[in-house]
């Protein structure tokens, strides 16, 4: 796989010596490649599966890839749950810190943000995108 690849030699470049198996070591996970794509916008549904002690599981199936497991980012995510239900406009600074926290414990390291091309003809009009859901077909017209 060519990104496994270009991966390899960047950590390599910078002294580190990977090893790349074909599945994650529970016992001792150290790195691993993730896709995740939002389904709604709330950080709970990224950082509850992807960095809480009860999202490490099974590797076929887990988010948690690297088995990251840290009591004081539960108990911060567990905050940030609370104040999305109860002070919506407070919560952002909480998720904010959780992503500082897992972040500075390299938990994860984005590499790629996938970016989407709509083409259209002069003809078209109303074209819409929406940030999540990408382009919204029922809102445009042709002329």
């Amino acid at each position: 796989d060519r990104v496994v690849a270009d991966l390899d030699a960047e950590l390599r470049a910078i002294g580190l010596r990977p090893r790349v198996t074909g599945s994650p070591d529970r016992r001792a996970p150290e790195m691993g490649l993730w896709t995740w794509i939002i389904d709604r916008p709330d950080p709970a549904e990224f950082f509850d599966a992807t960095f809480t002690c009860a999202g490490r599981g099974d590797s076929s199936t887990s988010g948690n890839v690297a088995g990251y497991c840290d009591r004081t980012t539960d108990a911060m995510i567990a905050r940030a749950e609370q104040l999305s239900a109860a002070d919506p406009a407070t919560a952002g600074s909480a998720w904010a810190a959780v992503d500082r926290r897992v972040t500075a414990a390299a938990a994860w390291l984005p590499f790629a943000t996938d970016r989407s091309l709509n083409l259209t003809s002069r003809r078209t009009a109303d074209l819409a995108v929406n940030p999540l859901y990408g382009f919204l077909l029922p809102e445009a017209s042709v002329r």
